[in-house]
């Protein structure tokens, strides 16, 4: 895997402006800057995006004050091109949940397509496949993490075995190991029922022969059962001609009663309609007797409508002048209204005026008072205005004091870590019981070891020495800073002060611009009071005067004049339209005496004419009832042929059951004798598959001890093995100068003489003596961890098929070496350099960044955050 650009947002130091690290511009880089800067978020943000693994939880990575962290990779494997963002969003509960996606381009899209998964927890597995690490070895190996050079050589036996493996993709055979005996033990099932299903397959083919023999005697018994069927069916269809011929008869005697009781019915609607004939001949006869009387009450219907017609048009006249009289009243109080409306409101208006005049020029009177304030505002800005330069020189001295004291700081770590180094090698020659000198192998003698102790304690005094006066200067420096830190808060409540005065003086700038605004409103409002008063005593002379209602009230009184001019009474309207109401009836009651005459001659003839159909009617009904007794006689004997039939259905049915049941026997065990068939030919395929499982489950059984851990997967651990003993060996004396070397033994023996694996790692000094870890200083340490560290990158970066990480980063202090051993670290990486894609070194330390050519420095701004540049990249 091979980083291609990095980018970051709101993570640890970093701020929200995105910044982009471009691994095009390097090969082999130096990271630099002060403590604090970010050099190591930088860094650390590359391991969050791909493991979601950083120093703390995900709400702890979050820059202070922002809502989410963003950090995006851009990577490649086998020349494709993959890209990474996670990002962290802090909730209320002030946890931080993780969206995670994982993309790959395309060359055809022109884009990026997304692989993650459904979750977090799937996506995340893909992209620890896809680069073939997980987070532990990649900080075992590949990430060498300040203070923790020692990550691989302070684990356990096995856990480096676990590392190792990884690294060489040992336990993708541990994955096809437990795959085939996965394989083995599912044919093993597998076998297992297929010998169950032979077994119970050869007991069902066993009762073969007596099955076939009660096949053979359901045959014979389903054919007598069919005979005894067919005779019976016969027998219910002569049965069924008989009972035709009764169907026949019954249909005739039903059709024979619906006609007479049809012919009843009749007869019956005939007598209703007689009756009612003669009903209506009487009434007509009531009807011509008032022909005279109807005469008369036609003839004073006409004069009434006459007199009615007249009323009606002088009823229209007096509604149109009745009309015109509520108009002319309702214009008169209308206008005199609107006159008095108008003076109201111009009264009202002019009234108003005089007040907003007297307001304004009381506001006018302002105006000096303001002029003066604006003076006086204007000569205290100018005594503040000089504090801003003063502010900006406080807060720089404010840094560089910072700055000083986290440089004391820093020493007095080193003083410390130092002085915990000395104890130990103290302690170790005090309490060493051995001839030699556990430390230089020379022969240790009492004095000697007085002499050693008495340098000891020397140097410890001497770094105790320069621990104090760093303290002392740190508590000067606080002093310093307590003082500039005072003068900064006098300084910031003179700007807040000089910000009020502005707002002051903006706020009196706008009261003056009103001022004028309200001189040019006085000036036009008095005109247009001048000109209303005016208008007034116009309208008031109008109203006294009556001129404005004057036309009006002529129109009214000619309108009242026609009105009694005209005479109309809508009493004798009214009696007039009562009268025609009783009477409007007579002319309808003449015409019906004219037509009920004509009627009476009709309703005889239709009398005559009924009583005739009445007698046909009756003869008719008579004939059918001798019809319908003849027909019932013949039906008679229909019972008897019925029950017979009944009884001959149920034996049919019977002999039918039986039939198809014979059929279901016969038709089963014939089934049955076809199961049989294709069971034997079912136990040759079982016979055969078994076998063919049986070879399979021995060549899974195989390959799982081939692939297990005393297979393969210890061969290619103990053909590593050697390479990296070679490899960091090479480094090691390289930084000691051929002072010490280091081997890796495989195996173990213990106390009851078994061999056993394990993964030791044993040091030599230049006598070739094997050392105890501990007992080497801090500087050999760190040598020897290096060397290790850096034989197990080039391990992982060497790793085919785009596996591993072809990047080495070493964020680590090197104040544990003195020049010799700078030069000498130097010297190592750039040996390796061509071993691995990207270099990156994070150190401060000024003899190591004049030794690359491409340096990244890491600064950082209050507001702005972290923030980076390279230098002689190309």
């Amino acid at each position: 895997m091979t980083p291609k650009k990095l980018r970051v947002k709101n993570f640890l130091s970093y701020a929200a402006e995105t910044q982009e690290l471009d691994f095009d511009l390097f090969h082999v880089a130096c990271l630099t800057g002060e403590n604090g800067a970010g050099k190591s978020s930088l860094i650390e943000a590359i391991a969050w995006c791909i493991w979601g693994e950083g120093r703390g939880k995900s709400a702890e990575l979050i820059r202070e004050g922002a809502a989410e962290a963003r950090v995006e990779l851009d990577f490649e494997i086998d020349e494709n091109l993959y890209r990474i963002v996670r990002i962290a969003k802090r909730n209320k509960k002030g946890n931080a949940p993780e969206q995670l996606e994982f993309q790959v381009y395309s060359g055809e899209r022109n884009d990026f397509i997304a692989l993650s998964g459904t979750g977090v927890k799937e996506t995340q597995h893909k992209i620890t496949e896809t680069v073939g690490i997980t987070y532990e070895t990649f900080i075992s190996s590949s990430f060498i993490l300040q203070g923790r050079a020692n990550e691989f050589t302070i684990k356990s036996p096995k856990e480096r075995k676990e590392i190792l493996s990884e690294m060489l993709g040992i336990n993708r055979y541990q994955m096809l190991s437990e795959r085939a005996k996965q394989k083995a033990s599912a044919l093993e099932k597998q076998l297992s029922g297929v010998q169950g299903r032979i077994a119970l397959l050869k007991t069902d083919v066993e009762k073969e022969e007596a099955i076939a023999r009660e096949h053979d005697a359901e045959k014979i018994h389903e054919a007598a059962m069919g005979a005894a069927l067919r005779t019976l069916k016969e027998n219910l269809e002569t049965i069924a001609a008989k009972l035709s011929q009764f169907d026949t008869l019954r249909l005739q005697k039903e059709e024979a009663e619906r006609l007479r009781i049809r012919i009843e019915s009749e007869m019956l609607v005939l007598s209703r309609e007689v009756k009612e004939k003669h009903t209506e001949r009487e009434r007509l006869q009531q009807l011509v007797f008032r022909k005279p009387e109807l005469e008369k009450r036609v003839a004073d219907l006409t004069a009434a409508q006459i007199k009615l017609s007249e009323a009606d048009e002088n009823a229209s006249a007096a509604q149109v002048l009745e009309h015109e009289r509520l108009k002319g009243e309702s214009e008169v109080d209308r206008l005199r209204r609107e006159l008095e409306a108008k003076i109201t409101e111009k009264k009202n208006f002019s009234e108003r005026l005089r007040r907003e005049l007297q307001k304004q020029k009381a506001l006018l009177g302002e105006k000096p008072a303001l002029l003066k304030q604006q003076v006086q505002l204007q000569e205290s800005q100018s005594r503040l205005a000089a504090s801003a330069g003063e502010l900006t020189a406080v807060r720089a001295e404010k840094i560089l004091l910072a700055g000083e004291q986290a440089g004391a700081d820093s020493l007095i770590a080193q003083c410390k870590e130092r002085q915990s180094e000395i104890i130990v090698k103290g302690k170790t020659i005090k309490d060493a019981a051995e001839a030699a000198c556990p430390l230089c192998r020379q022969p240790l003698t009492e004095t000697h070891r007085q002499e050693i102790v008495g340098e000891y304690r020397r140097e410890y005094q001497v770094y105790q020495s320069r621990e104090e006066d760093a303290r002392r200067q740190i508590d000067a420096l606080k002093i310093s800073l307590q003082t500039l830190v005072e003068k900064e808060k006098h300084l910031e409540g003179q700007q807040q002060q000089l910000g009020l005065l502005e707002r002051q003086q903006a706020g009196i700038a706008e009261k003056l611009e009103q001022q004028a605004r309200y001189e040019t409103e006085v000036q036009e409002r008095t005109a247009e009071l001048d000109a209303i008063e005016t208008e007034l005593e116009t309208l008031v002379r109008s109203q006294q005067s009556g001129e404005t209602v004057k036309v009006a009230a002529m129109q009214l009184t000619e309108t009242l004049t026609k009105l009694r001019t005209l005479g109309y009474d809508a009493g004798i309207h009214q009696s007039l339209r009562a009268e025609i109401k009783s009477l409007s009836a007579a002319p309808a009651e003449l015409m019906a005496v004219s037509n009920a005459e004509e009627n009476m001659k009709r309703l005889s003839v239709q009398l005559q004419s009924l009583s005739e159909k009445q007698s046909a009617a009756d003869a008719e009904s008579k004939m059918l009832e001798t019809r319908v007794a003849e027909l019932a006689q013949l039906l008679l004997p229909e019972r008897d042929i019925r029950a017979e039939e009944s009884a001959v259905k149920a034996r049919a049915a019977e002999a039918e059951t039986a039939y198809r049941e014979a059929i279901v026997r016969r038709t089963r065990l014939q089934e049955m004798l076809q199961t049989i068939l294709r069971q034997r030919a079912e136990i040759k395929t079982l016979e055969s598959q078994a076998s063919g499982d049986v070879e399979k489950q021995e060549v899974f059984q195989a390959l799982q001890e081939a692939f297990g851990i005393k297979g393969i997967q210890s061969l290619l651990i103990e053909a590593a093995l050697p390479e990296l003993e070679t490899q960091a060996n090479v480094l090691l004396q390289k930084l000691t100068r051929n002072q010490a070397s280091l081997s890796i033994d495989t195996q173990k023996v213990q106390q009851n003489d078994k061999t056993v694996e394990t993964l030791e790692i044993k040091i030599s000094d230049g006598q070739g003596v094997v050392r105890d870890y501990a007992t080497f200083s801090g500087g050999e340490k760190f040598r020897v961890d290096f060397a290790l560290r850096i034989a197990l990158s080039k391990l992982t970066a060497s790793q085919g098929s785009g596996r591993g990480i072809k990047m080495l980063v070493i964020d680590e202090g090197f104040g544990t070496q003195d020049d010799e051993g700078l030069e000498a670290i130097t010297e190592a990486i750039q040996l390796i350099s061509d071993e691995f894609e990207k270099i990156i070194l994070i150190t401060h330390l000024e003899k190591l960044k004049e030794a690359f050519e491409v340096k990244i420095s890491v600064s950082r701004d209050a507001n702005r955050g972290s923030v980076f540049t390279i230098d002689g990249g190309r």
